[in-house]
């Protein structure tokens, strides 16, 4: 409206301008001026009425496009209007969601404080816990390392010396275990042949004096004392002869052990080297070194 107004103000005074001399009285002719001047002024007033035509057009021109220009921005503005009052549901429902998961992080948070509390006071315990699974994660991991390296140490680290050394000492320990039997019994044997014949040297010389006292009784009148005396005289006699005769078979036994003995030696000795060639038939010399510890890392030097 303002620049339509604006508009017709300029023509009025164009107007004003071009019939100005009309207004001012009676026509009485063309100026008294030249008439070239008077062809130049009335060419200019008609160029400025055309510019000024330009310029009104212009201006209407302008005018238009701004009016659409804000019709546009209304009808966006409207649309923007339109989809926030639709979207408005939609946020509210965000807005109620972010509402409820910040309620929850909060108490999460809480729940986490309260935890951490609680693992602050059992910081001690659960270190003092984890030593000891890491002690027994190591054992388990060095137990079956040592089961994965078993075929190593029986075939790699065999010692076929060492081998053949056991294998001789576990093959002759039956023949000296029963040698060791034969001394303990050719021991016991021979001492008691020897408290035999002990036995029997006494029963001998006792038997001796009590015949020798026979003669002397029955000459004082003693008959059955001499009698006994002489029957007395005879069992020790018997008796010293035969204990005489077990010491006798005694010390038979304890010989025939005694020949046995070396028999029993022969043997352990062949047992033993036919143990050990069996271990070590290709007679490997013992190592320089202990192949169980060959391989050991030295021990840390203390500081």
């Amino acid at each position: 409206m303002h620049l339509t107004s604006w508009c017709c103000l300029i023509f009025m005074r164009a107007a004003l301008l071009v019939y100005g001399h009309t207004l001012r009285g009676v026509d009485d002719g063309p100026p008294p001026v030249g008439l070239v001047k008077h062809n130049l002024q009335i060419n200019t007033a008609a160029a400025k009425i055309s510019a000024l035509k330009v310029k009104s057009v212009y201006a209407a021109n302008s005018a238009q496009a701004s009016a659409a220009k804000a019709a546009t921005s209304k009808l966006h503005v409207e649309e923007i209007y339109v989809k926030a009052m639709n979207v408005m549901p939609e946020l509210n429902a965000v807005k109620k969601l972010a509402s409820s998961q910040a309620a929850k992080a909060n108490e999460a948070s809480k729940e986490t404080i309260a935890f951490r509390k609680t693992m602050g006071k059992k910081v001690s315990e659960i270190m003092t816990d984890s030593k000891l699974l890491a002690v027994q994660a190591v054992k388990a991991l060095l137990k079956s390392k040592y089961k994965d390296l078993s075929e190593w140490r029986h075939k790699v680290l065999a010692n076929p010396w060492e081998k053949g050394q056991v294998a001789a000492s576990k093959a002759a320990m039956p023949y000296f275990k029963t040698m060791g039997t034969f001394a303990g019994s050719m021991a016991a044997y021979g001492l008691e042949a020897s408290t035999m014949k002990s036995q029997a040297a006494g029963d001998a010389a006792n038997a001796k004096s009590l015949a020798a006292g026979v003669e002397a009784k029955k000459e004082a009148g003693d008959v059955i004392g001499a009698e006994q005396d002489a029957e007395m005289a005879k069992a020790m006699e018997i008796q010293s002869q035969q204990l005489a005769a077990r010491s006798s078979t005694l010390d038979s036994q304890v010989a025939s052990m005694q020949n046995v003995v070396p028999q029993y030696g022969s043997a352990a000795h062949m047992a033993a080297w036919n143990a050990e060639y069996a271990e070590n038939p290709d007679s490997v010399p013992p190592p320089p070194v202990d192949p169980n510890f060959a391989f050991t890392p030295a021990p840390p030097k203390s500081p």
